[in-house]
């Protein structure tokens, strides 16, 4: 009768499974938060940050209030230099982005009576060259906005 683990049980070997690197837990140095108050241009694309490197989103928000309403205007999100997000705040409303582990970018508070809107970046994204954050305003309008993002880099 045998004793021990069967033959084909073999716990995690580098060297036997050929991997070039196994990570058992995100390596990531401290968080880092970067956040400010910026100013649309009317009808333009404004990037509020662009951070280079490789890391991992904690969170983050753009958010205004008793503005004109910018309902069809839209958050942007940029990993490694492409477009991953780009969802306005009606339809972040209108279909019920409010899970943030379903989606990198979703609701925080959508109230087109007063004006006031919210949209919140997902935790555990990574990027392996850089992540922006932008504002794409589609009213006209030049206003104020508020935004931050908390990230950790390798």
């Amino acid at each position: 009768m045998a004793h021990g683990l069967p033959d084909w049980y073999r716990g995690v070997d580098i060297a036997y499974q050929a991997l070039a690197q196994m990570i058992t837990r995100p390596t990531y140095g401290g968080a880092v938060r970067t956040y400010g108050l910026a100013t649309t241009l009317p009808n333009d694309e404004l990037v509020f940050t662009a951070i280079t490197g490789k890391g991992m989103v904690y969170g983050g928000y753009v958010r205004f209030d008793h503005t004109a309403s910018q309902k069809n205007s839209k958050v942007r999100l940029y990993l490694d230099g492409n477009m991953v997000l780009d969802r306005s705040f009606y339809n972040m409303d209108k279909y019920n982005f409010i899970y943030p582990g379903a989606y990198p970018l979703v609701k925080g508070v959508y109230d087109d009576t007063n004006f006031v809107y919210s949209a919140l970046i997902a935790y555990g994204m990574t990027f392996e060259t850089s992540i922006s954050l932008a504002y794409d305003e589609q009213h006209g309008e030049t206003f104020n906005l508020y935004w931050g993002i908390v990230y950790a880099l390798v």
